[in-house]
Order: C-alpha cells, then sequence, then structure tokens
C-alpha cells in the first residue's frame, strides 16, 4: 500500500477562509491558480479545490489528541512519531464533489519504505475520530466551518503488534504457514526496519513460525488500542 488517505464528508458553513485572496504579483506573473479553482478526481470527475491550509490546524489537534492518549511512548510508537510523523508527510486537500465538501488527509508510504507507519498512523487518527467525535465535530465547527456528515473507517480494525527493534507489524490477517514461501509474512513492517538483514528468509520464517498463534487475535495490540501491551521480541 503505497498511500493512505482518511476522508471527511461534510459541507462548508463559510468558504473564505478555504478562498484566497486577490491573486499578487508572482502568482500574477506566472499565471498561479488561486483557489478555489475547478480540477479533476482520480477518476476524471470536475471538482472544485479549495485552499487546504486551514486543515493544518485540524490535523495538529487530532495529532495531540493521539499523543496525550498514548501518553509515553514506546519504542514502536516513538518509531512512528519521530521516523515518520516527524517528516511532515501529511498532504492535506479540500474540495468539492457533488455538492459535498471531501476533506482528505494523505499519507505517504515513503516508496514502500514506511507503508506500516502510514497505515498506523491513520489507524490512529480515525481512532480519534471515532473515541472523540463531538470534540473533533466541535473544533472542525468552530476553527474549520466545516460540519461534519461522516468519515471513512478503512483503517480502524487493523490488527498491529508492537514489536522490539522492528516497530509496529501489521497482522496479515489473509496469512497462511508455507514453508515453500519464505517471505510471506504473518506481520508486515516498515521496509526501511529491515533493509540491513543479513537473511530476510530466515527473518521472516523466525517471525511466522514466533507469531503463528496470533493470526486469531481480534483485538489490536497497538499502544492507542491497548496501552498496557507490551513490545514482543523477535527471537534469533
Amino acid at each position: 500500500m503505497a498511500r493512505t488517505a482518511i476522508v471527511l464528508i461534510g459541507k462548508l458553513l463559510d468558504v473564505a477562509p478555504y478562498t484566497d485572496q486577490s491573486p499578487g504579483f508572482l502568482a500574477r506573473t506566472f499565471r498561479m491558480k488561486t483557489h478555489p479553482y475547478l480540477g479533476e478526481d482520480s477518476e476524471g470527475k470536475q471538482i472544485k479545490i479549495y485552499n487546504p491550509r486551514p486543515i493544518n490546524r485540524f490535523y495538529d489537534f487530532i495529532l495531540q489528541k493521539v499523543r496525550l492518549r498514548i501518553g509515553s511512548p514506546n519504542e514502536s510508537s516513538k518509531r512512528v512519531f519521530d521516523g515518520y510523523i516527524s517528516l511532515d508527510i501529511a498532504d492535506l486537500s479540500i474540495f468539492e464533489s457533488e455538492k459535498s465538501i471531501f476533506i482528505t488527509l494523505v499519507f505517504s508510504g515513503c516508496a514502500g519504505m514506511a507503508e506500516t507507519s502510514n497505515v498506523v498512523l491513520a489507524h490512529w487518527l480515525q481512532k480519534v475520530l471515532i473515541d472523540y467525535r463531538t470534540e473533533c465535530e466541535d473544533f472542525l465547527i468552530n476553527e474549520n466551518h466545516f460540519e461534519l456528515r461522516d468519515f471513512e473507517q478503512c483503517f480502524v480494525n487493523e490488527i498491529i503488534i508492537a514489536t522490539k527493534s522492528y516497530g509496529y507489524g501489521i497482522l496479515n490477517k489473509n496469512f497462511v504457514l508455507d514453508e515453500a514461501d519464505g517471505f510471506e509474512s504473518i506481520l508486515e513492517f516498515d521496509k526501511a526496519y529491515l533493509e540491513n538483514l543479513d537473511d530476510p528468509e530466515a527473518f521472516y520464517s523466525t517471525v511466522n513460525k514466533q507469531f503463528a498463534n496470533f493470526a486469531s487475535i481480534t483485538s489490536c495490540q497497538c499502544q492507542y488500542c491497548n496501552p498496557n501491551s507490551q513490545e514482543k521480541d523477535i527471537e534469533p
């Protein structure tokens, strides 16, 4: 998964904060687009694109909720905070399509190197939207003039396991142990933390055998969902 996205659906109560003022000299000289302007989505449908800058306040707000909920981060959470979120990888946008306003928060997988961290972040933020729904709605109305109607919850049910040395791993729910397929893993990690492995096949084989009994668990073990869960050792 190259990117993950959180999508909020609602309506704007005031478009002024999302509309550019009169274009300046540089914008006129280089014919830069000013918000709102018409564009197309990934399916070729026409959309009206607004200035996303005000959405940064809401992104900071829900990130702070995550930090407060987690408190003192374990090593796996630190890897997400310090090794991923600190890269400023969020791509925020707001647009109108078919009479609804969509706010999207898109997180890069960093060319495959952080495809677990971006899912963990999306999981955390969607959990915040559920657990603190009223506070999020109030913030969006008061600070962003946006009335939240619904949001996608595609990452809420991920099962995430904290491990020592390799950070969070996402449970592969369709995993079937097959010794002939040594690179198929029950846990999916950021490739950034595995690129220096001397023997990747041996590592995956160890993970698969050690965590085989995790295939049937139904509760997430990340620090947000389970503050008391312990990071698991991966024995050589």
